[in-house]
């Protein structure tokens, strides 16, 4: 599989702050997929990060205007839509040392948001 994250000093989030967070992970994985028939791919990415830098993440992208939160229960949410010339969404679901980055081609937020909170929730469980 191609990992895109091998590399954590290549700046691929919307934000500094937000590729400045990611190369402080101490652990990360990602999987993609490519959606049939289509140029569309999608992504999710898990980070294990430290709850002090995710806690800046949270506080600025809850100050943010470009990012819409949708808090799912003790998980918090954050999505939007990058202007790069193809059309992407990208959501964020974040709880305690937790980041799991949903993003993809031809996908709404709704569905950015949706995926990343799904794989969270299941690593969550799992990890109890």
């Amino acid at each position: 599989m191609f990992d895109l994250t091998a590399d954590r000093n290549r700046d691929w989030l919307p934000g500094p702050l937000a590729n400045e967070t990611y190369r402080g992970a101490t652990d990360t994985i990602n999987c993609g997929w490519g959606i049939p028939g289509s140029d569309g791919l999608m992504f999710v990415d898990v980070a294990v990060v430290p709850a002090e830098s995710l806690e800046e993440l949270t506080s600025a992208l809850n100050q943010s205007a470009e990012y819409t939160a949708t808090p799912q229960g003790d998980v918090s949410v954050f999505a939007r839509y990058v202007e790069d010339g193809i059309g992407t969404a990208i959501a964020y679901a974040i709880k305690d040392d937790l980041w799991v980055i949903a993003d993809g081609t031809m996908m709404s937020i709704e569905s950015a948001a949706t995926l990343a909170v799904e794989a969270a929730q299941m690593i969550l469980e799992d990890a109890h």
